[in-house]
């Protein structure tokens, strides 16, 4: 459910280059407007609004619920001692978000609170420990996540993603019929998600 890189065309640099686009950037929301997700030199990961019309490409996500996850989501530092060295913030898109490369979109979701039930996954242990096994290099591909069972994110699936990440974990873990040995390497081994995420 993830995309290829350059979802919406924009290369790392729309924020800053918005003439090599022929964009025009818009703070505020208006009529026909959608919110384009990058970074800005000096200020980090923002957002600013643009017209429809100036996509580059458009994906079949834009007019839906989904997820942004920043390339370089999982570094490779493991000074720390864990797997997977720090994550950082997902951004839940709503209709009208798109981004430059600097993300990978997941989804189509019907709903925002799928689209919250998706992040909450990514934020497991059991997730980033299958998501750990294809990550080679700083930058994340598509490929990356290869390894991550794919889960129903309704009402109706057979997790329940109103409980806590841990309780979450332990759902998975006996999903997956992981042994005890299994959960302790995962529970020991994968870093703990901040509360700020």
């Amino acid at each position: 459910i993830g995309s290829a890189s350059k979802p919406y065309g924009f290369r790392a640099d729309p924020i800053d280059n918005p003439d090599k686009y022929h964009l025009t950037l818009f703070a505020k929301d208006d009529t026909g407007l959608v919110r384009l997700y990058g970074r800005q030199k000096g200020v980090g990961r923002t957002s600013v609004y643009i017209e429809r019309e100036k996509l580059p490409k458009t994906s079949r996500m834009l007019d839906t619920y989904k997820l942004f996850v920043v390339k370089a989501w999982g570094n490779m530092d493991e000074k720390n001692g864990y797997l997977g060295g720090s994550y950082s913030r997902i951004l839940i898109a709503e209709p009208r978000d798109c981004c430059s490369e600097m993300y990978i979109e997941f989804g189509p979701f019907a709903s925002c609170q799928e689209a919250e039930n998706a992040k909450k996954y990514f934020y497991t242990k059991f997730f980033r420990a299958a998501f750990y096994k294809n990550k080679l290099s700083q930058n994340t591909a598509r490929e990356t996540y290869s390894s991550v069972p794919m889960q129903d994110f309704t009402e109706s699936s057979d997790i329940d993603w109103s409980k806590s990440l841990d309780e979450i974990d332990e759902q998975l873990f006996d999903k997956y019929e992981l042994s005890n040995e299994e959960r302790s390497f995962v529970k020991e081994k994968i870093k703990p998600v901040e509360d700020e995420l």
